[in-house]
């Protein structure tokens, strides 16, 4: 699959995210770092700190092709070759446990404040949260059930449409873009 151009730009962002000690590559070091520190912000229990774990390790050994490190083009080449599939494979037990951890007071849902802590604990500008929320709540309730939550991921890391609601997942798509 070729890059798609906004596609492209969203995938940079997330790796810079995960870039936790931004020398330019990203290791499964970086992704246990950024896994410990989302799990720090949302206060998980132990179960739910190696549930997130183990998925982004998951996640790590599919997109590293058993490198140790890997360039920003060799992950937006790793992520952009992904079909529906094998995203869902990655991906959905990181989304799984991502709304369980990140949903803090246990209701089932992510609130807006649940989901700035989220912001906090990827490295995220937290004065970009509240709009990026409020794209992702589809159906307008003030909170984020797992599905928007499901259905953002996709779109965040498939589609190339930057009027997808998804691709506010990590904040304005003109900011993230570049």
């Amino acid at each position: 699959m070729v890059e798609a151009q906004v596609q492209g730009w969203k995938l940079r962002a997330i790796f810079a995210a995960f870039d936790a000690d931004g020398d330019t590559v990203a290791s499964a070091a970086d992704f246990a770092a950024t896994s410990a520190n989302m799990a720090d912000m949302m206060n998980a229990d132990s179960r739910q700190r190696a549930a997130l774990k183990d998925a982004f390790d998951h996640w790590w050994d599919a997109v590293s092709g058993g490198n140790e490190q890997i360039t920003v083009q060799e992950w937006v080449a790793a992520m952009s070759a992904l079909d529906d599939d094998r995203f869902d494979e990655i991906m959905l037990p990181i989304v799984n446990v991502m709304v369980e951890t990140v949903d803090t007071d246990g209701s089932g849902d992510v609130s807006l404040e649940e989901f700035q802590r989220f912001y906090a604990g990827v490295g995220l500008d937290l004065d970009m949260a509240a709009e990026a929320f409020a794209h992702l709540d589809r159906d307008h309730d003030g909170a984020l059930d797992h599905e928007e939550f499901r259905i953002a991921m996709r779109e965040y890391y498939l589609s190339d449409d930057p009027n997808a609601p998804g691709s506010w997942l990590m904040g304005p798509p003109a900011a993230t873009g570049t």
